[in-house]
């Protein structure tokens, strides 16, 4: 399967577990490790080191972007809060 096939996928997964309203099978798709086409989700695509005193104060970082995801390398883990708020690249 191509990368533009995977993601594909992907998007229409989204559509499908947002339009009928399966959020928590999403989230499941979301931290399945062995799932390919969300993992590739979760890839940096771009190194911004972007991290804001108010998400500083939170504990999270803005170290790389992925497919709507920050990465925070420092603690090791993925977030989203919902918007793309302080990162205008």
């Amino acid at each position: 399967m191509s990368r533009c096939q995977i993601i594909a996928l992907a998007v229409l997964t989204v559509f499908y577990a947002v339009y009928f309203g399966n959020m928590l099978t999403y989230a499941q798709m979301q931290m399945d490790p062995e799932n390919p086409v969300f993992a590739l989700t979760h890839r940096s695509l771009w190194t911004i080191g972007d991290s804001s005193s108010r998400y500083e104060a939170m504990g999270i970082r803005m170290d790389e972007i992925g497919m709507a995801w920050v990465i925070d390398t420092e603690h090791g883990f993925i977030w989203h809060n919902g918007g793309t708020d302080d990162y205008n690249r």
